[in-house]
């Protein structure tokens, strides 16, 4: 899954996933290392899916923060993903995994 678009692009996208990492988190490495071979398609998406990982501690995620920081504030456990429509969170999975991105997807 490619993980290069910008988080603005991920978050207006009709469908759009931002996933929320740290520095020293290593079931974010996990996930990163898992999720280079999944396509959107596996996640059984309608759509094409827009993606955007964020290190918590970036100047991108400091970005989000400033214009989102109700949805930070609820960022407890990483790695942290949203799914978005056209700018509006429609779910989010706390303690991401491949299993519970794929049972979110599959409920949107």
């Amino acid at each position: 899954m490619r993980f290069d678009e910008n988080w603005r692009d991920a978050w207006g996208a009709p469908c759009g996933l931002l996933i929320f990492s740290g520095r020293d988190c290593l079931n974010c490495t996990e996930l990163a290392a898992h999720l280079q071979d999944v396509q959107p398609s596996d996640l059984n998406l309608p759509i094409a899916m827009v993606a955007s990982w964020l290190e918590r501690e970036s100047s991108e995620a400091a970005d989000f923060r400033s214009l989102h920081p109700g949805i930070v504030a609820a960022i407890d456990v990483l790695p942290f993903a949203i799914f978005t429509s056209n700018g509006v969170p429609t779910t989010s999975v706390r303690a991401a995994t491949v299993e519970r991105l794929t049972a979110a997807a599959n409920n949107l």
